[in-house]
């Protein structure tokens, strides 16, 4: 979604200090490790394919499939991980999470983002198809969408990775344009203005807990 990396380098800079040693996970051709790589961060890019990641002479890249055991091919553990827009793409968010939490020193910080399933629009689309918004067929051949989680089964995988969820925001609009949406939009006007359903993306930051 235009605007995710900017919003995500500004969340950094006021989480993280100048120079901490950033793991992006799932970096595809690297435009958000630019990002923060030049806002001051020490960034190490991972993805399974490493002919899509296009700044190989400025970060040092390896190449993992985020669905195996990918701690095991790093040295030293990270004070902070990125993984933007990749959980969705993924067959076990809760392993994923648990590979989070072994590559990251005590104290570590992540910063998570994925689809926002629980927003009015989507909602509606899965009592209209049965498919939540982001998660049709046509987005899983386009976007290779496979695994969809609200925010309460982020939590509860969060949680059971032994990382420690702080806090959970949204990004972007709530539904599409034009008329086409107008149910979604008087929904969520007439329900309770939740945050948690206030945007397309959901944002997610937490912790390793000090030893």
């Amino acid at each position: 979604m235009p605007g995710l990396h900017a919003h995500i380098q500004e969340l950094a800079t006021a989480s993280f200090p100048s120079g901490t040693r950033v793991l992006d996970l799932g970096c595809g051709s690297g435009a958000l490790a630019a990002r923060l790589g030049n806002a001051g961060f020490d960034v190490t890019c991972c993805d399974a394919h490493p002919n899509v990641f296009r700044l190989h002479q400025r970060f040092p890249f390896v190449a993992a499939d985020l669905n195996e055991d990918f701690s095991q091919a790093f040295a030293a553990p990270f004070e902070a991980i990125a993984a933007v827009e990749i959980i969705e793409h993924l067959e076990n968010p809760w392993h994923f999470l648990r590979q989070c939490h072994a590559l990251l020193v005590p104290g570590g910080t992540f910063v998570l983002t994925t689809p926002n399933i629980d927003t009015p629009r989507s909602v509606l689309e899965f009592v209209k198809k049965g498919t939540f918004k982001g998660f049709a067929d046509q987005d899983f051949a386009k976007d290779g969408h496979i695994t969809q989680l609200s925010q309460w089964q982020l939590g509860k995988c969060v949680e059971a990775s032994g990382l420690r969820l702080d806090a959970i925001e949204t990004f972007g609009p709530p539904w599409g344009s034009m008329l086409r949406h107008l149910g979604a939009k008087a929904l969520w006007l007439l329900a309770a203005k939740n945050p948690s359903r206030a945007g397309t993306i959901v944002v997610a930051l937490g912790r390793q807990p000090e030893r």
